[in-house]
């Protein structure tokens, strides 16, 4: 993705007022280019949520074969702010890690990147993003307020940024975040055996 300029998510974003145009642009035909065509830039989205568009990924471990999941992957529903949480039956309480019950057997073993977090304490934006420990640690990545990114120093000691967080406005008022991540951290995340899988859905076609 091109984190200056985002047309090519806005128009993914934006519905069209031709009713045959607009019945094309539900079949989401435009999606695999824009998403095949994004996973070889620079930056690569794992989470985007604006008006008509929802994008979203996990790391999943190479040794599953998601194409012989399909009907299992279309009940996946998730978003970045589940996560870890304290479960109950009438016998036991446990700890539940991500990804146990959004859906789908298949994603069970997948790596959450995102954890969306609110707190009611924060005087300005209460809603704000972590990115998981297991990442950041491996690629030594740091938060950088005043860049609102993760980042991490190159091999000549300037701040580089890995993971970043971006605000896109759109014609109707389109929501609040696009994460991207550099496309050669990714492919350091496939060395513990994970690779990216990417979910997407727009308009009225969205669980």
């Amino acid at each position: 993705m091109n984190l200056l300029n985002h047309d090519k998510l806005k128009v993914l974003a934006t519905a069209p007022e031709d009713d045959r145009e607009f019945g094309e642009w539900c079949n989401q035909l435009d999606v695999l280019p824009f998403l095949t065509e994004d996973a070889k830039d620079e930056y690569m989205l794992i989470y985007a949520s604006l008006d008509h568009v929802y994008i979203y990924a996990l790391l999943v471990p190479q040794h599953v074969n998601l194409g012989e999941h399909g009907a299992d992957l279309m009940e996946w529903s998730s978003n970045p702010f589940s996560g870890w949480s304290l479960v109950a039956s009438q016998e036991d309480v446990w700890i539940e890690r991500p990804c146990q019950s959004e859906g789908s057997a298949t994603l069970k073993e997948a790596t959450q990147i995102l954890f969306g977090r609110t707190f009611e304490g924060h005087n300005d934006d209460k809603s704000y993003f972590e990115v998981n420990q297991e990442i950041t640690q491996i690629l030594d990545l740091h938060f950088v307020p005043e860049r609102n990114a993760w980042c991490k120093l190159d091999r000549h000691g300037d701040i580089e940024e890995s993971i970043k967080v971006i605000d896109i406005d759109g014609p109707d008022s389109m929501g609040r975040v696009g994460n991207s991540i550099r496309g050669h951290d990714t492919y350091s995340l496939s060395l513990s055996e994970k690779s990216l899988h990417v979910r997407s859905c727009r308009g009225v076609m969205c669980p």
